[in-house]
């Protein structure tokens, strides 16, 4: 799903309910999840406004879904991001979601979702767009 840049957390919610209509369409024996953080609001690169709580929704999402199709079969690969004061805390909220353990942000993220806005009306024209793409090839998007 190509972002705009500057996506924010419910932004990022949008684009992962879309991938899991694509996900319980295609029904893997296994999900191998890329775990790059480079969408975390303070990388260097990236230029999105992620917080490590949107890591967290995101790995408990894909998680259920696992559970749900391929019983619980999931792998988390170390990918990247660049920040190395925000990426243990992105890491360290997966992995709770991974353990089924409550997470809470670092106070420093706390005002992070007022550095932009969301990018809800971009995200829908670029979903309209994949569905009239993809809809030949997958029955239920």
């Amino acid at each position: 799903f190509p972002v705009p840049e500057g996506i924010t957390n419910e932004d990022f919610e949008y684009c992962a309910d879309f991938l899991d209509t694509v996900i319980y369409e295609f029904h893997p024996a296994l999900i191998i999840v890329a775990a790059g953080f480079d969408m975390y609001y303070a990388d260097p690169i990236g230029n999105c406004l992620l917080t490590s709580i949107a890591y967290n929704h995101f790995a408990a999402k894909i998680l259920k879904i696992a559970e749900e199709l391929c019983e619980g079969r999931i792998s988390f690969v170390l990918e990247g991001g660049y920040n190395v004061i925000g990426m243990p805390y992105c890491v360290e909220a997966v992995l709770k979601a991974l353990l089924n353990e409550k997470y809470e942000a670092p106070l420093f993220e706390k005002d992070a979702s007022l550095l932009g806005d969301s990018n809800i009306e971009d995200l829908k024209k670029i979903k309209n767009m994949l569905t009239k793409l993809l809809s030949p090839y997958w029955e239920h998007i």
